[in-house]
Order: C-alpha cells, then sequence, then structure tokens
C-alpha cells in the first residue's frame, strides 16, 4: 500500500514540475516581419486568435503587412502566399496540437493598403477591425469575438458565433448574422438584413429597408428608412421613426413589436392577427383581428402568438 502511494505521489509531483516549467516558460518571438505587395486586388486572411486591422487608404497602391507573432510553443507560424493580384495570409499551427491550458500566445497582423480592394476574412476568436475599404463585396466573419467595421463602400457580409459587432458609415447593402451576444449599425446608407439569435442589438439611421430576426433578446431601432420582415420569438423590438412599406411584414411568438412610424398611417391597409395577443394600429385597438382597409394598394400584415404588435404615430 506505501509503495502505491508513494508511486502516486511521484507521478503527481513529476506533473506538478512538469506543468508549472511550461507554466512559466518564457515566450519566443516566432514571427516579427514587415512586408510590402504590390497589385493586390483581393486580400484573403485566416487568423486564428490573432488580432486583424486593415486600413484602406486612397492614396496607395501598395499593401504594407506587419506581422507578429511570440509563444511559449514554437509549432506555430505565420504563412504568407501570393498567386497574381490575389494575397492569402493565414496563421497556421504546425506539428502536434497546442496545449491551450499553458500556451502564451499573442499576436496581431496590422494591415494598411488601397481603398480599392476585396478582402475576405476569417478569425477563430480575438478582434478584427476594417476601415476604409470600396468593393463589390466585403466578408468578415469571427468565431468568437470582436468586429469593428467602418467606412465601407459596397455590400458587407458579417457573421459571428458570439461577441460583438460594430458597424458605421457604410453605403451599401448589410448581412448580419449572428449566435449571440450585441451588436451596434449605425449610419448605413443601404439595406440592412439581420439575424440573431439571442443578445442585443441597436440600429440608427438606416437609409434602406431593414429585415431582422429574433429568437430571444432585444432591438432598438431608430430613424430606420423602411421596415421589412420582423420576426421574434421571445424578446422584444422597439423602433422609434420607423417607415412602413408594402414589404412590411410582423410575427411574434411570445414577444412584443411596437413601432413608432414616421409614415402616414392611412397610407396603408392593415391585416394583423392574433391568437391570445394584443394588436393596435394607431386608436385602433383589438385582440383577435385587426383589419383596416384605407383603399391602399399597399398592406402591412402581421401575426402574433402571445405576444403584442402595435404601430403608431
Amino acid at each position: 500500500m506505501k509503495t502505491t502511494k508513494m508511486k502516486i505521489s511521484f507521478i503527481i509531483g513529476l506533473l506538478a514540475v512538469m506543468f508549472s516549467s511550461q507554466l512559466y516558460a518564457q515566450r519566443q518571438v516566432l514571427v516579427d516581419t514587415k512586408k510590402t505587395f504590390e497589385g493586390v486586388n483581393r486580400l484573403e486572411v485566416n487568423s486564428g486568435f490573432l488580432e486583424v486591422e486593415y486600413i484602406g487608404s486612397k492614396n496607395t497602391n501598395d499593401l504594407t503587412v506587419e506581422a507578429y507573432l511570440e509563444s511559449t510553443q514554437d509549432n506555430q507560424d505565420i504563412v504568407f502566399v501570393s498567386l497574381g493580384e490575389i494575397l492569402k495570409i493565414s496563421y497556421q499551427q504546425n506539428g502536434k496540437s497546442i496545449s491551450w491550458g499553458v500556451n502564451q500566445t499573442k499576436g496581431h497582423i496590422k494591415i494598411k493598403g488601397p481603398e480599392n480592394i476585396q478582402l475576405n476574412f476569417a478569425g477563430g476568436s480575438g478582434k478584427i477591425s476594417v476601415n476604409g475599404v470600396s468593393s463589390d463585396l466585403t466578408t468578415l466573419k469571427i468565431g468568437s469575438g470582436n468586429l469593428d467595421i467602418s467606412n465601407v463602400s459596397g455590400s458587407l457580409n458579417t457573421h459571428a458565433g458570439s461577441g460583438r459587432i460594430n458597424i458605421k458609415n457604410t453605403n451599401g447593402d448589410v448581412n448580419l448574422r449572428m449566435g449571440s451576444g450585441s451588436a451596434n449599425l449605425s449610419h448605413v446608407a443601404g439595406d440592412a438584413n439581420i439575424s440573431f439569435s439571442s443578445g442585443s442589438m441597436k440600429a440608427e439611421n438606416i437609409g434602406g429597408q431593414l429585415s431582422l430576426s429574433l429568437s430571444s433578446g432585444n432591438a432598438k431601432l431608430s430613424n430606420v428608412g423602411q421596415i421589412g420582415s420582423v420576426s421574434v420569438s421571445s424578446g422584444s423590438v422597439k423602433a422609434e421613426q420607423a417607415g412602413l412599406s408594402s414589404m412590411t411584414n410582423l410575427k411574434a411568438s411570445s414577444g412584443s413589436i411596437k413601432i413608432n412610424t414616421n409614415s402616414n398611417l392611412d397610407d396603408y391597409n392593415y391585416n394583423l392577427k392574433a391568437t391570445s395577443g394584443s394588436l393596435r394600429v394607431g386608436n385602433n385597438r383589438k385582440g383577435k383581428t385587426l383589419q383596416i382597409n384605407n383603399g391602399s394598394s399597399n398592406m402591412v400584415n402581421g401575426s402574433v402568438s402571445s405576444g403584442s404588435i402595435s404601430i403608431e404615430n
């Protein structure tokens, strides 16, 4: 019995020494480089957990990259692949998997380049920030972390599993998909199509049509050109100074949708239905069915189970 206990104590002590030696291992610089590329029209970055920044400018045609990586484990790298007008930058893990419990790693990929460039960025975690880009399509994805986007011309596709998305000053359409977290949109000249599982979001100064799908959480909207399709399972959507349209279609399960509109209520017909919820358009209130015929060619539709729909001036 004593021998067995001694063996167990020895093994525990050995593991403790090994863990301690790895825990206090010094970080070493694996990548510290600055590169310049010419004639790049498309940039693809797969950043892993590294922080990524892109700053575009009208005054340059060259693309400059500063890449830095340091870690207690050396089986990692930042790889550059140039294929004509396409540049690919990727964080790579070589050989055995990284022991994240004792791993101490940090780094970044900071890029300055032309404004006219197509970006396709994907990150596992960390932060991706983009400022000053003009392209038909910009695509930014992250597993968990932050997306900070500003001054983008053209369509913008964003996706985050969890974390935070901030978007401001865009003049194209925005597609935003998010699992959980928070999102803020401001000064979007085009349409905004938003899909949210859980969390909170704010959108203000949306020039085009806003469509929203929200499972649980809350959304606050203000100064929206037109409300399109809005669907909420459990949560709330509140809109101020939001225009109606023939595409306005409101659905709520156990949530609530409240719209304060700057549109003339008499310019639309209304077809709203409720199972056990409440319905309101202006001074008209009903519990089951609210149908208003103003002789218009534009119809606002809505349905609710046990929540509420309210449209007012």
